[in-house]
């Protein structure tokens, strides 16, 4: 009955001492608070997905690639301009996560670059979302009062080919609070929740991952799992012709031109010839429909370093990628009229 006592004594002391260094994190570094990481609002009806309105987050990488701040405008767009007043001669750039600028600074994505590079005015109104979402941002800005047509859209390879035509599309998931359902528990599941709500946690695989020696036997423990562990995945007919399809239906509605973001799975992973294979047969596919699009493969591939535009243990691009599409778009798009097409 005393080693219960004593056990017990232990368990509380422990606990009390884990709440208030958890507090005291939270005080101190207020960047591993998860109250303060980034967030969005799921869509609702015929709302996109959006940031919560106003509002100002910090996005932080614990392995150390990025920690930036993040703040969204009266729409719930990443902008410092007012897509309100966007007129004719304006664009306006959509996408998913990296369009968006993922773990980069406001002033380093892919549309700013491209603004100062043409010195035209162009507004972002990305989010993490799929096809159909893009469609769904787009006419946001018209019903907020946008007057432009023309549309720069990053299409995600990794993400963005699925089978939209199904009864129940498939929705990619939207980095967001949980909504609480019944517990299945597995290590992943506990991770990710310590992850979006302590931020001891949080500071204590901060410390792990930038520390080379720490990072060795966790990557050995199977406990970090490296940017090169990729899911393996088969794309048929069916999901590139459904894509290309509500591609057309956005190419249909707006001046539309198409930067093709490769899969990193084409450079890093055991799966590399197969996904050469699904981007040459998306090319294929999309080169029919007549959409004008940009392709970054080539470009990435050319210094023979591709993975170098993509942070070292995120996915996304690092300032560099950003730069080398702004580059890549501000050439195809230069020497078109203000109101000419963007894929001409």
């Amino acid at each position: 009955m005393k080693a219960l006592r004593s056990f017990c004594s232990v368990c509380v002391i422990t606990f009390v001492a884990l709440i208030v260094q958890e507090f005291a994190v939270r005080f101190t570094l207020p960047d591993f608070n998860p109250n303060n990481q980034l967030r969005f609002n799921r869509p609702d009806g015929s709302l996109p997905v959006l940031g919560p309105l106003g509002r100002q987050f910090q996005q932080v990488k614990n392995s150390g690639d990025y920690n930036v701040s993040v703040t969204f405008n009266r729409y719930g767009l990443r902008d410092s301009k007012d897509v309100k007043l966007a007129v004719a001669e304006d664009i306006i750039l959509v996408g998913d996560s990296f369009a968006f600028g993922w773990g980069v600074k406001e002033t380093e994505r892919v549309s700013e670059q491209l603004e100062r590079q043409l010195g035209r005015k162009i507004f972002n109104v990305a989010t993490p979302s799929d096809v159909p979402g893009y469609k769904k941002l787009l006419d946001y800005a018209r019903s907020i009062g946008a007057k432009t047509r023309n549309v720069v859209l990053l299409f995600n390879m990794y993400d963005d080919i699925l089978y939209y035509d199904a009864p129940s599309a498939p929705v990619r998931p939207i980095p967001t609070k949980k909504v609480k359902t019944s517990p299945r528990w597995s290590f992943q599941s506990v991770k990710e929740f310590l992850l979006a709500n302590s931020s001891l946690y949080f500071l204590s695989t901060s410390v792990i991952t930038q520390n080379s020696w720490l990072r060795h036997l966790a990557l050995k423990a199977g406990l970090i799992v490296p940017l090169t562990i990729l899911s393996k995945r088969t794309i048929d007919e069916r999901a590139i012709a459904s894509t290309v399809k509500h591609l057309k239906m956005i190419a249909q509605s707006y001046n539309t031109l198409i930067l093709l973001i490769p899969n990193r799975g084409i450079w890093i992973g055991d799966n590399q010839a197969y996904e050469r294979q699904v981007h040459s047969r998306f090319l294929t596919a999309l080169q029919k429909s007549g959409i004008p699009f940009v392709d970054m493969l080539p470009f990435q591939e050319r210094d023979g370093n591709p993975m170098r535009y993509h942070f070292v243990n995120d996915g996304h691009w690092r300032p560099l990628g950003h730069s080398l599409a702004a580059s890549i778009l501000a050439e195809r798009m230069s020497a078109m009229k203000p109101n000419g097409r963007l894929g001409q």
